[in-house]
């Protein structure tokens, strides 16, 4: 802001998108589907390929990757 600069990064790992952009477009087949603030990302994606890339996210946390048990 204090450059009034802009930068355009396009990538598909959605971590590095959240710590890098203020602002998400996520586009399908060329076209914006959907625009909001990147730390809002994961909380409003409605689309349905906008959900699809935040399902496609593995969980940090080796807890969330192991598999539900019974108890």
């Amino acid at each position: 802001e204090q450059l009034q600069l802009s930068y355009l990064f396009i990538g598909h790992n959605l971590p590095v998108i959240e710590f890098l952009c203020v602002r998400v477009a996520v586009m399908d087949q060329g076209r914006i589907v959907e625009t909001f603030d990147a730390a809002d990302l994961q909380a409003q994606a409605r689309h349905p390929v906008t959900r699809k890339l935040v399902d496609s996210v593995l969980p940090l946390r080796p807890a969330e990757l192991a598999p539900a048990r019974a108890a």
